[in-house]
């Protein structure tokens, strides 16, 4: 049986399609319990041929990850529009970046972060990482915080902080008291937004 040849849009189509199945895996089990079958053959093509648009697994959840952003700004934006107030839209925004693996948004446990950085070059490391800042800067000018580099990378760092103990479940762990995690992780982003409100004011009456 001769094998189907693609067009150069036939395949970006169809990587298209794999990435949306990737999103929608990764985000429904996990990073590592998501099974790699289930995204190419639903398509009708072979692990050999996914292997022909990703070199692995890890190369298919790095560029979710990279599109995701995307993605995440638009829903941003959209919060920006239909919140009732400033502080209102980032609380939104926040409960997006905490519980969005029920609204499809895909995330990460320490483990995968790890994981992940392991089978990247050190070129496309510093390109994931410039581009999670620029995320960072674009998602504060949509609440008119035109902040420095520094005060931007240190929400990237203090967010991503956050994500990382939360979706790993470390609060649910030693030394931590049982029980309190979504309250741990309330009072955490309620600081959070003290600070980006602080910024606010700041940019505001300078």
């Amino acid at each position: 049986m001769a094998k189907k040849t693609y067009t150069a849009a036939e395949r970006e189509h169809l990587r298209e399609q794999l990435l949306d199945r990737g999103q929608e895996l990764f985000a429904r089990y996990g990073y590592r319990a998501a099974p790699l079958k289930e995204v190419y053959e639903p398509l009708g093509i072979s692990k050999t041929f996914f292997y022909t648009f990703f070199p692995g697994k890890e190369a298919l959840a790095i560029q979710v990850l990279c599109r995701q952003r995307t993605t995440m700004l638009e829903r941003a934006r959209e919060v920006v529009r239909a919140a009732p107030g400033w502080r209102a839209g980032l609380e939104r925004v926040f409960d997006l970046f905490f519980h969005g693996s029920q609204n499809g948004v895909f995330t990460l446990e320490l483990e995968d972060v790890q994981h992940l950085f392991r089978h990247m070059t050190p070129e496309e490391q510093r390109e994931f990482w410039e581009g999670l800042s620029e995320f960072y800067r674009a998602l504060l000018a949509l609440w008119d915080i035109p902040a420095s580099q520094q005060e931007y990378q240190l929400v990237q760092n203090m967010v991503s902080t956050l994500l990382l103990a939360y979706h790993s479940r470390l609060y649910a762990s030693l030394p931590f008291a049982p029980g309190l995690e979504e309250e741990t992780m309330s009072l955490q982003v309620k600081l959070i937004i003290d600070y980006l409100e602080d910024l606010h004011r700041q940019h505001a009456a300078g």
